[in-house]
């Protein structure tokens, strides 16, 4: 019986790898490159290495969730506006973070608002505030387990949890599948089905001095709107150790039940052995369901101690 189960085991991880592969060749042979990587795939860059590892690669989410393990000051200053841009709401807000290394919590040092940010109850009045708070804010004590970094099984969850989960998954985890209603299989970007509606690049850039890969993934501009949620997608990975520095996305859904049109900005640094969030830059608009439409800024800047 063991020795059928192991059998059955490398059979499973035989068909896995021959379907990444074949993902992987598939891109290799519809992306486009410029003369810089070009000349680098001859003796240090590895296309087909190289692509597999944007297809698997979680160190942007692992990012997030070295968060948790740091001691950290932030400075979030966030905007709402209404449907002709006139600013209505706004918040500035200023937290720091303890941590021994697995335990956390966070606590306010300062806080201002502007216009009606919150219900006369104390709630938040904004879906997109509620959503910050929930992912950066925690102001109990919690003790994860030292391997919990990978993202929530959203099948034992419901409702506002199960919603916000996957939200995370679409903005953290960007290109992965997402188990939204109308969007999930066009979030995962890198199957079969989707490949067929984006084009691919990889070309040489600089960030902030350092040589980078850029990565890049646009929907095809002839490709009706409907089949795709994520426009654009963009990657640097630092020259010699790939190592994901910055994310920038452009997701877009018009349906009854999702209706958005956002933009991501974010970038890592590396503090000490570790990779972590520098700041996020996000504008646009969104609707989900039983939420009125919320048009805003909002930029968050890390520092470490």
């Amino acid at each position: 019986m063991k020795m059928k189960f192991a059998i059955l085991l490398l059979l499973a991880s035989a068909v896995l790898h021959a379907q990444a592969d074949s993902l992987t060749g598939y891109i290799y042979s519809r992306v486009t490159l410029d003369e810089v990587v070009v000349t680098a795939s001859k003796s240090e860059l590895d296309l087909w290495d190289f692509i597999t590892l944007v297809q698997e690669d979680r160190s942007f989410y692992r990012a997030f969730h070295n968060l948790r393990s740091r001691p950290w000051l932030s400075e979030t200053r966030m905007s709402f506006y209404n449907r002709k841009g006139q600013k209505k709401a706004g918040r500035y807000l200023k937290t720091s973070q303890w941590s021994n290394g697995r335990c956390y919590h966070t606590q306010t040092l300062e806080e201002e608002t502007e216009g009606r940010f919150y219900t006369r109850k104390g709630a938040h009045r904004y879906y997109t505030s509620e959503l910050y708070d929930h992912i950066f804010f925690a102001p109990d004590t919690i003790c994860p387990s030292p391997e919990d970094w990978q993202p929530r099984d959203t099948r034992k969850l419901s409702g506002r949890d199960k919603q916000i989960e996957e939200l995370k998954k679409l903005l953290f985890a960007t290109g992965q599948p997402a188990n939204i209603p109308l969007i999930g299989d066009k979030a995962a970007i890198f199957t079969r089905k989707m490949i067929e509606r984006y084009e691919y690049e990889i070309s040489s850039d600089t960030l902030e001095g350092r040589p980078c890969y850029l990565f890049s993934v646009h929907a095809k501009p002839d490709l009706a709107a409907s089949k795709t949620v994520i426009k654009r997608f963009d990657i640097w990975f630092e020259c010699g150790s790939l190592q994901v520095l910055r994310r920038k996305f452009f997701l877009q859904q018009r349906s009854a039940l999702y209706d958005f049109d956002v933009k991501f900005d974010i970038r890592l640094e590396q503090v000490g052995t570790l990779y972590l969030p520098r700041s996020i830059l996000y504008q646009g608009w969104w609707k989900v369901p039983f939420q009125k439409l919320e048009k805003a800024k909002a930029e968050v800047v890390f520092s470490y101690f």
